[in-house]
C-alpha cells in the first residue's frame, strides 16, 4: 500500500504523532501534574488533622471513652493506653504524610518523563514534516 506512496507514510506518521502528543499533552501531564499537587497538599494536611482530631478526641475524652468500651470488650484497662494510642496515631498521620509526598514526587517526576516524551515526538514530527515536504517537491519535480 506504501510503497508507491511516501506522502501516505509520512502523513499517517504525523497523525499518529500528534494524536500521541494531543494525549499527552492534554490528558496525561495533566492528570500527573493534578495528581503531584494533590499528594502535596494531602502530605501538608494529613499529619495536622489527624493529630487534630487525636487532640480533640482526647481533650474531650472521646478517645479515652471509645477506648476504654474497647477495652472492656476485650477484658484491658489503663488510661495510660489511651496516650500511647494518641502517640501511635500521631505517628501514623506522619508516615501517611511522608507516603503521600513520596508518591506526589513520583508523580511529577512521571508527568516530566510525559513530557520529554511529548518534545521528542514534536522533534520528530518536525523532522517528519521536512520529509513530507521534500517527498512533496520530488513528486512535483517528476
Amino acid at each position: 500500500m506504501y510503497e508507491d506512496d511516501p506522502q501516505s507514510v509520512v502523513k499517517d506518521l504525523l497523525a499518529e504523532n500528534a494524536r500521541e502528543i494531543d494525549r499527552l499533552r492534554h490528558s496525561e501531564i495533566p492528570q500527573h501534574l493534578g495528581m503531584a499537587v494533590a499528594g502535596r497538599m494531602l502530605a501538608a494536611d494529613i499529619p495536622s488533622a489527624l493529630m487534630a482530631q487525636v487532640q480533640k478526641d482526647l481533650n474531650s475524652g472521646d478517645l479515652n471513652q471509645r477506648w476504654l468500651r474497647a477495652m472492656e470488650r476485650i477484658g484491658a484497662e489503663g488510661q495510660a493506653v489511651v496516650a500511647v494510642v494518641g502517640a501511635l496515631m500521631t505517628d501514623l498521620a506522619k508516615a501517611a504524610s511522608k507516603l503521600v509526598a513520596k508518591r506526589a514526587e513520583e508523580w511529577e517526576a512521571a508527568a516530566h518523563q510525559l513530557d520529554g516524551r511529548a518534545a521528542a515526538l514534536e522533534a520528530q514530527s518536525a523532522r517528519l514534516e521536512e520529509v513530507r515536504k521534500a517527498v512533496v517537491r520530488a513528486a512535483k519535480a517528476q
